[in-house]
């Protein structure tokens, strides 16, 4: 989970100093949508991914 949150950070700032150089208010616009689908995909991924590793871990007890 730390390694999604440590990209997530990264992420934020890439698309912080993108968003300042968008030049119309529908860039951003399309921006921020774009980042929100993104995020909710790798937090759809990451949520995955810890499920099944905590099904590997209960079965193995």
């Amino acid at each position: 989970m730390s390694n999604i949150n440590a990209f997530l950070f990264g992420f934020t700032n890439m698309f912080n100093a993108d968003i300042l150089n968008a030049i119309s208010l529908k860039d951003r616009k399309t921006m921020v949508d774009n980042f929100y689908k993104k995020s909710e995909e790798l937090r759809k991924d990451s949520n995955e991914q810890y499920k099944t590793e905590i099904k590997k871990i209960t079965s193995q007890k």
